[in-house]
């Protein structure tokens, strides 16, 4: 009985040391259960602090990127509303010079309508008479000039030369001198106005210029040869014109002609 109370004492002092043993084992696994599971609470807690600074360097990124892109976004848009201005004001342009330069083709275009209106208007009513002062004007220089007397002055030329022989038929000397006093004062009067007359000496070179030959007389003398054998007729010019020419008689040289009137 003895052996088997100490047997089982001591079975009990076994247990009783597992049982320490267990709660040893226990208490160990408790607290290194507790370290790892602080451990594990501060890094969980070390993981969510880095995560709360990630998320906000991430937010902050964000932030950045989203100002950024929104103010490349408003200068984009900026420049892309000043192209817009820029071909709106060009077409606003183009139009207004377009604007003005058709106004000025219907002034150009009525200036010149107004030019010729007062082209016609001159050729209708002041060419006229433009025209008529003109020929007042050179009227006005003919009598100047004395050129408006030259009908008149023809016409009393003509007079002295178609009467001019009556002083050859005329034989009473008193009535020819009266009648030569007459041809005297038409000559005066005639010179007054510049008019001469022609008178050629007999035997002198004919004037081509102021001398018509009416007759010719041969003669066999070379140095008579186209001199005035007679005078006819008188002749008249004034400056540089002839007014009438001289009817003459020219002598013509001939061989073995006798000299006859």
């Amino acid at each position: 009985m003895e052996k088997e109370q100490i047997v089982s004492e001591e079975i009990l002092s076994e247990n009783n040391d597992i049982e320490s043993k267990k709660e040893m084992d226990t208490e160990e696994n408790n607290s290194e259960l507790n370290i790892f599971k602080q451990d594990a609470e501060s890094d969980l807690e070390r993981d969510i602090e880095n995560m709360k600074v990630e998320n906000e360097v991430l937010k902050e990124t964000d932030e950045e990127a989203k100002i950024s892109y929104e103010s490349e976004s408003k200068e984009e848009t900026e420049v892309f509303d000043e192209d817009v201005n820029k071909v709106e004001n060009s077409e606003t342009y183009s139009f207004e010079l377009k604007k003005e330069l058709d106004e000025l083709k219907d002034i150009s275009e009525k200036t010149l309508i107004e030019i010729r209106e007062v082209h016609k208007l001159y050729h209708n009513e002041y060419a006229g008479r433009l025209i008529k002062m003109q020929k007042e004007l050179d009227e006005y220089h003919e009598i100047e000039n004395g050129k408006v007397f030259d009908d008149i002055l023809l016409d009393v030329a003509k007079l002295y030369c178609d009467n001019e022989q009556i002083l050859e038929v005329i034989e009473d000397p008193k009535i020819k001198k009266q009648v030569s006093y007459i041809f005297e004062d038409i000559e005066q009067l005639l010179e007054s106005y510049g008019v001469v007359r022609n008178k050629s000496e007999l035997m002198t070179k004919r004037n081509i210029k102021t001398c018509k030959i009416r007759k010719t007389i041969e003669t066999n003398d070379f140095n008579l040869n186209d001199t005035v054998a007679k005078s006819v007729k008188s002749g008249f010019s004034k400056g540089t014109r002839v007014l009438i020419k001289e009817d003459i008689y020219v002598n013509v040289y001939k061989e073995n002609t006798t000299e006859s009137e």
